[in-house]
C-alpha cells in the first residue's frame, strides 16, 4: 500500500477568477470616473474608439491571461490539474530521468511553450499535461517494476500531492525507500547436458551475469539472447529458451537465477543450390555466387553465416536481391541435414544514365549534359564497370551556337566550357570478400 498526504494550498481568493470576471475588473480600473459615470448611462458605449480598445484588450487577455492558460475545465464538468512539478527523494541508485522514462505522467512545459502549441503549431511547443489519478497509480507500478528488474525487490513509495487551487495545478513528490539490492548468488542453465562439449564451455565462458554482482534484469534478457545465438549458430537453428526463474533467499536476500533450455537437433548444411527469381542466371558464374558464400556443406548449420552470405552477395551490386534459404526437414523427420538454396535477382547488365545540369555557378546560367554507362559484371568476378562525360557550358546565353560548327567555333572569348570524362571500375572481391578494390581515372 501507498500512502498519500494530500496538501491543498489556497493563494489569495478561495473563488476561482474567469477571463469574465478578469477582464471586466481590468476595465473598469483603467475607466476614469468620467467613464465609468458614463457607462452608467450609457454614453460610454456610443464611443468607437472605446469599443474598439476594449474589444482589442479582451482578445489580447483572451489569448495571453493566466487565468485562461490554467483554468481550463475537463468535458465532464470536474476540475484538472495541470502537474507543474515532479520531484523524486531517495532515489540513490537510478537518476530521475531513468525514473521519468517509465512514467506517463510528465510535467507540463513552459507557458511560451504551451501556447506555441496551442496557438501557432504543434510541432513548434508542447501540449499541457494534466493529473491522472488513475494514470499515477499505473506509473507507481512501472517504478516498482523497474526497480525490481534492477534487484530491489522491497521497494516502497510514499507519494506527496501539492494542489494549487488558484492556478488549479499540482505538484508531485515521490519519497522512495529503495531497500537492500539483491545480489546474484548464482546462474544455473539447464537443457545443454546434451551439447558438444566445446559449445557448452563456450557458453560458460562468455557469461554476462557474473557471481556476485548487482541483480540487473537487462543483462540476464542479454544473456539468454546470447546463449540462443550461440546455439543458433553452432548448429541448432530450433533452439529456444523454455523458462527463467529467479528464486530468492529471505536469509540472504540473494538470487539464484536458473535458465531452461530446449537445444534441439543439431544439423549440418546439406546441398547448396542457386537459382535465378524469376528466370535463370545464365550471365553469372555459380562459381562467383559460392565465393560470396560463407555457408559450405558438410558444416554446421549457423544463422549468422546464412545473414553473412546475404550481406556479401547484395554488396557486390549485381544482384536487385538476394535470399538464402535454409529448407529444415519435418518433426518426423529423422535427417540431420538442411539442403540450402540461394535465389538471386540480378540487376541490368547494362546501363544508360543521360544528365542534363542546370545551374548559376559563378552567377552565370550553366548548362550541361552528361552520359554515363555502367557495365555490371564486367568480365566476371563481379566487377562493377562505370564511365561518364560530361560537356558544361557557361553563360550560354552570350554563345553563338551557329558559330560554334565553324573552324573558329570554339575560340570565342565568350565560350566557357568544361569537359569531364572518368573511367571507374570496382572490384569486390581481393584476396578475400573483405577486401574490394576502387580504381578512377
Amino acid at each position: 500500500m501507498f500512502s498519500r498526504r494530500i496538501v491543498y494550498l489556497v493563494k489569495g481568493t478561495s473563488e476561482p477568477s474567469t477571463p469574465a470576471g478578469f477582464f471586466r475588473s481590468y476595465s473598469l480600473l483603467t475607466c476614469s470616473r468620467e467613464q465609468r459615470e458614463g457607462r452608467k448611462s450609457g454614453k460610454y458605449w456610443n464611443n468607437t474608439w472605446s469599443k474598439i480598445t476594449f474589444l482589442l484588450l479582451f482578445h489580447f487577455f483572451a489569448t495571453h491571461s493566466r487565468d485562461y492558460l490554467f483554468a481550463q475545465r475537463a468535458t465532464d464538468g470536474e476540475s484538472r490539474y495541470e502537474v507543474n512539478k515532479i520531484e523524486f527523494e531517495g532515489n540513490e541508485t537510478l537518476g530521475d530521468k531513468v525514473l521519468l522514462s517509465v512514467m506517463t505522467t510528465k510535467e507540463s512545459p513552459s507557458r511560451i511553450s504551451a501556447f506555441l502549441y496551442e496557438h501557432i503549431s504543434e510541432r513548434l511547443g508542447s501540449k499541457h499535461e494534466y493529473f491522472d489519478p488513475v494514470t499515477f497509480d499505473a506509473d507507481l507500478a512501472n517504478l516498482k517494476g523497474l526497480y525490481r528488474d534492477n534487484g530491489f525487490f522491497g521497494t516502497a513509495i510514499d507519494t506527496s500531492l501539492l494542489y494549487d487551487q488558484s492556478e488549479q495545478a499540482i505538484s508531485l513528490k515521490l519519497i522512495i525507500h529503495e531497500g537492500q539490492r539483491s545480489l546474484v548468488d548464482t546462474l544455473r542453465c539447464l537443457g545443454l547436458e546434451g551439447i558438444q562439449s566445446s559449445i557448452r564451455d563456450e557458453i560458460f565462458s562468455g557469461g554476462l551475469v557474473v557471481d556476485g554482482s548487482p541483480f540487473d534484469a537487462r543483462i540476464l534478457i542479454r544473456e539468454q539472447e546470447r546463449i540462443l545465438i550461440l546455439l543458433y549458430n553452432h548448429g541448432y537453428p530450433g533452439a529456444k529458451l523454455d523458462s527463467a526463474v529467479v528464486q530468492r533467499r529471505l536469509s540472504t536476500n540473494n538470487l539464484t537465477i536458473i535458465l531452461a533450455f530446449t537445444p534441439g537437433r543439431q544439423y549440418t548444411i546439406g546441398k547448396i543450390t542457386i537459382a535465378g527469381e524469376g528466370g535463370t542466371i545464365d550471365d553469372i558464374d555459380e562459381d562467383l555466387v559460392f565465393r560470396y558464400l560463407d555457408l559450405e556443406a558438410g558444416q554446421f548449420y549457423s544463422l549468422e553465416q546464412k545473414l553473412q552470405s546475404e550481406r556479401s552477395l547484395s554488396r557486390t551490386g549485381i544482384f536487385e536481391s538476394v535470399r538464402v534459404d535454409a529448407h529444415f526437414p519435418a518433426r518426423d523427420d529423422t535427417s540431420r541435414t538442411v539442403p540450402i538454396s540461394g535465389v538471386l535477382k540480378p540487376r541490368d547488365k547494362h546501363e544508360l544514365t543521360p544528365e542534363l545540369f542546370v545551374n548559376d555557378e559563378d552567377n552565370a546560367f550553366n548548362l550541361g549534359l552528361g552520359l554515363g554507362y555502367n557495365n555490371r559484371n564486367f568480365f566476371g568476378s563481379a566487377r562493377n564497370f562505370l564511365t561518364r562525360g560530361s560537356l558544361r557550358v557557361q553563360s550560354i546565353q552570350r554563345v553563338s551556337v551557329l558559330k560554334m560548327f565553324t573552324p573558329d567555333g570554339f575560340r570565342q572569348p565568350s565560350l566557357v566550357a568544361k569537359a569531364e570524362l572518368t573511367f571507374q571500375l570496382m572490384q569486390p572481391y581481393i584476396f578475400s570478400k573483405s577486401v574490394s578494390g576502387n580504381w578512377t581515372f
